[in-house]
C-alpha cells in the first residue's frame, strides 16, 4: 500500500475511531448432534466427548462400559462364539481397569460420554479391533469361494523352506 494512502487511512481512524467491540455472546450449552455415546464411540464413529465431567462412582463406570463393550462383542465376532467369549472376557478385565474405573463419571444422565472417557474408550476399542480383525482372518479362510484347503498360518515366525544337504566335498564337482 502506497504511503499516501495509509496516512490516509490512518487519519480516518483517528477521526472516526473503531467500530465498537459487539457485545459477548452467550455460551450455548446444548449438546451437539456429534455427541458421543458409548454405541457410537466403540462403533468407531467421529463424535466429541461434550458432557460436563462430575464425581462419580467407579463400579457405576466399570459396568456401563462392560455392558457397553459386550453388546459390542456379539457385533465384531461375527457369529464365532469362541472368538465372542474371548473379546468378553477382555472387555471385563478392561473394564474394571483404572482408564474405566474412574471415581469421576463416564456418562451424564442421558449417555453421553464426558472427556474423563476417552481413555476407557480407547482401552476397549483394542479388545474390539483385535476380536474384530480375528473374526475377518478367520473368515478370509472358511470363504468357500476361495476353495482353501489349508488352515491359517499359526501365528509366529515364519518357517524357513527346507534346504537340501550339500554333498561330500568328494562329490562336489570341481571347476576347471
Amino acid at each position: 500500500m502506497p504511503p499516501v494512502l495509509t496516512l490516509a487511512l490512518v487519519l480516518l481512524l483517528a477521526q472516526d475511531g473503531l467500530p465498537p467491540v459487539p457485545p459477548r455472546m452467550p455460551v450455548d450449552e446444548e449438546l451437539t448432534a456429534f455427541a458421543c455415546k458409548f454405541e457410537s464411540a466403540l462403533g468407531g464413529e467421529s463424535c466429541t466427548y461434550e458432557a460436563r465431567s462430575a464425581p462419580g462412582d467407579a463400579r457405576d463406570n466399570s459396568r456401563l462400559a462392560a455392558q457397553a463393550g459386550l453388546a459390542q462383542c456379539a457385533r465384531v465376532a461375527a457369529g464365532r462364539v469362541a472368538l465372542r467369549k474371548d473379546c468378553e472376557r477382555a472387555v471385563a478385565e478392561r473394564s474394571l481397569a483404572p482408564a474405566c474405573a474412574l471415581t469421576l463419571r463416564l456418562t451424564d444422565a442421558n449417555g453421553n460420554l464426558t472427556p474423563d472417557a476417552a481413555g476407557c474408550i480407547d482401552s476397549l476399542r483394542e479388545v474390539l479391533w483385535r476380536a474384530f480383525f480375528a473374526a475377518a482372518y478367520d473368515k478370509a479362510f472358511d470363504d468357500p469361494m476361495l476353495n482353501r484347503t489349508t488352515t491359517p498360518p499359526a501365528f509366529g515366525p515364519p518357517t524357513p523352506p527346507p534346504t537340501k544337504a550339500l554333498p561330500a566335498s568328494s562329490e562336489r564337482p570341481h571347476k576347471t
